[in-house]
């Protein structure tokens, strides 16, 4: 399959003129030439298989671009490129290694349509190509050109995804509503990979519920679909007055305890002359939570010092221990609050530092999905009801 991949650009005249194959136009593009046309359905068909198996969905890329660009922008604030390194390493992780085929709809597109002899998958495996790349009413047009014929129809599989891409185009006039009646129709046609595309759909579309749905039981060791689930049952975060009002009694009892009051003054006495992060102002931020539970800000701050001292440090061994410290002060601040989201995104940052990334990347995942993309709104809202003369 590499080697086809490889070959598929210069095969369909992307790379330049210099294949037999190939032929000039008038305006110096490059084009396939009609002989070697009905060739086609076997490269397009595979160019299918590798972007389907290999690129990562366009909606998902793009709500990930979106927080990585507003994560780049806060990188001078506390712990910001910690943060920005954390995404980034867990997101590139699960790039494709080879990406040499392109997605480009002008592929010969006009040649290969009236090239005998025609294969019935050809204008489907082109308008698909085509709705990679937006092109919604050019690929209508192929599709219905390619349906013409009831005696020699493509492969239903193909007309099935392509009605789904078509909906997923039209999602933002049309509504969700056909989205997800598309898309299950393309699962039962014999796509099943239909369902993690659908799901992530909904999920940066801000419908995490209906996701997680859509997922079911279907997540298998897909971290993203495992992430959809977690992001689903996220609720809000406890702020600063419920955390003090869950935890007034220990806050209380420390107050009141003569030992514990005295290690409390150290602690903050400590701490004013610790400035900026270091080693030693994360341990006394962790040892003032320990003395007040409700105290999950300090203790975050003690974790995410000790992220930034890990990705700086050069020793392995000192990544090592740096993130094993960071992520027993991250699990603390989860089991003190579930909710929290900048724990899990922490959690899986002190993960890489351990060596244990791919053990954690479903919490990196889950902090994408719980954050807002573009902020843009991928489907239509429902029309309101009309009113019922009575």
């Amino acid at each position: 399959m590499t080697e086809t991949i490889a070959a598929l650009q210069p095969l369909l005249c992307q790379e330049g003129c210099k294949g037999s194959q190939c032929k000039k136009d008038e305006k110096g593009g490059c084009s396939v030439d009609e002989n070697a046309a009905a060739f086609a359905p076997f490269f397009l068909i595979a160019d299918r298989l590798f972007l389907e198996k290999a690129q990562n969905d366009p909606y998902i890329q793009d709500h990930v671009g979106a927080i990585i660009g507003r994560l780049t922008e806060a990188a001078t604030e506390p712990f910001g490129t910690a943060r920005l390194n954390a995404v980034a390493d867990h997101w590139n992780a699960i790039q494709p290694a080879d990406d040499s085929a392109t997605n480009n709809a002008e592929v010969g597109a006009k040649v290969l349509a009236n090239a005998p002899p025609r294969a019935p998958d050809t204008s489907i495996l082109i308008a698909l190509k085509m709705l990679d790349a937006e092109q919604g009413s050019q690929a209508a047009e192929l599709i219905k050109e390619g349906t013409a014929n009831p005696e020699n129809m493509p492969d239903a599989r193909l007309l099935a995804l392509s009605a789904a891409r078509q909906s997923r185009l039209a999602a933002k006039t049309d509504g969700c509503g056909p989205v997800n009646d598309a898309y299950l129709a393309a699962v039962k046609a014999g796509m099943p990979t239909a369902r993690r595309e659908l799901a992530l759909f909904l999920a940066v579309g801000g419908d995490l519920k209906g996701a997680a749905r859509t997922v079911g039981e279907n997540a298998g060791g897909d971290p993203m679909l495992a992430a959809i689930i977690i992001a689903a049952q996220l609720g809000p975060e406890m702020d600063d007055p419920a955390l003090k009002a869950k935890f007034a009694a220990q806050n209380r009892a420390t107050m009141k305890n003569r030992k514990k009051k005295k290690v409390v003054k150290f602690l903050f006495k400590a701490l004013a002359r610790a400035k900026g992060p270091s080693a030693k102002r994360a341990d006394l931020l962790a040892g003032i939570q320990e003395m007040f539970p409700s105290a999950i800000k300090e203790l975050m701050e003690a974790a995410w010092i000790g992220v930034e001292l890990g990705q700086a440090a050069t020793k392995a061994e000192a990544k090592a221990s740096l993130g094993a410290a960071a992520m027993k002060r991250f699990e603390r601040a989860l089991a003190l609050d579930p909710n929290r989201r900048d724990a899990l995104l922490g959690r899986a940052a002190a993960s890489i530092l351990t060596g244990a990334g791919a053990k954690h990347r479903i919490d990196a995942f889950a902090w994408l999905l719980s954050q807002p993309g573009k902020g843009e709104s991928l489907c239509a809202a429902p029309a309101a009801p009309t009113a019922q003369k009575k």
